[in-house]
């Protein structure tokens, strides 16, 4: 079911996981995620590009990211963090994927299922998806990002006026990352 993406994306490294975890109930009811998060919980694809969340995290994610996204309360299951910090997660009110994005502030919807995600916007549109091109040039100007769970971060957010460039990116632990955006945004928004 998840060919292509595991043809173009191979597993780093796999952090610390919980050894035959089954998968939480509101995983399961996301139509083709259950098997693939079971086999992957806690993978780091390419890199830090992807990185599965454990199970064990998802709970924590599904609240740090209501700091700023307060709207999706009680509708969502986080399963998913790219090199950026973006958090992916499944909103069952809309029966869509969602791009949470705490250096912008925004949230993208993604109207595809668990799987389209993975083998189409992955594999066929990885930039937009994931900024891979950045992720590149990133890499190309300042090496390989460490797979060791953290994410790149804006030095100054974009919804600050901050650029998105390579220069205005720093290695972050994501929770701290999102813990100092949602802080910004809230007292931006407050003004």
């Amino acid at each position: 079911m998840f060919s292509k993406f595991l043809n173009k994306y191979t597993v780093d490294k796999t952090l610390s996981i919980d050894s035959g975890a089954e998968a939480p109930e509101s995983i399961k009811m996301i139509e083709g995620a259950s098997d693939f998060l079971i086999n992957h919980q806690g993978a780091i694809f390419n890199g830090g590009l992807y990185k599965v969340l454990p199970f064990r995290e998802a709970k924590k994610w599904n609240e740090l990211v209501l700091g700023i996204f307060s709207q999706f309360k009680g509708n969502i299951e986080c399963f998913g963090i790219d090199w950026l910090g973006r958090v992916f997660a499944w909103d069952f009110q809309h029966q869509k994927i969602l791009s949470l994005d705490p250096g912008f502030g925004e949230v993208i919807t993604i109207p595809c299922t668990f799987a389209e995600l993975h083998n189409i916007e992955f594999v066929e549109y990885s930039d937009e998806s994931l900024s891979s091109g950045l992720y590149c040039e990133y890499v190309a100007k300042y090496g390989k990002i460490e797979s060791n769970g953290k994410c790149l971060g804006y030095k100054v957010s974009p919804f600050l006026g901050g650029e998105d460039l390579v220069d205005n990116l720093q290695e972050i632990d994501p929770e701290v990352y999102w813990s100092i955006s949602t802080e910004i945004y809230n007292k931006v928004q407050s003004i």
